[in-house]
């Protein structure tokens, strides 16, 4: 299961959706405008783009952006 950190108008999150849905690998996508805990976890990481993608069952591997999560998907 992957966890999806992301917002509506982030054109790279609905890529990454959407690449998951194509590898029918399950998914929980949180928007960051609209719940505040998933905001407040997000800015704390320090980062300052997203998606911020994690792997849950790689002990909830951080895995960061689209970019991140096309050459992860490739070596597992």
């Amino acid at each position: 299961m992957f966890t999806i950190y992301g917002a509506p108008w982030c054109g790279y999150c609905t890529k990454a959706k959407d690449l998951l849905d194509q590898k029918n690998l399950p998914y929980v996508y949180y928007d960051i405008n609209e719940d505040e805990e998933s905001q407040e976890f997000v800015m704390g990481l320090g980062v300052k783009t997203l998606p911020q993608i994690f792997d849950d069952l790689s002990e909830r591997h951080h895995i960061g952006g689209y970019d991140d999560l096309v050459k992860y998907l490739e070596v597992i």
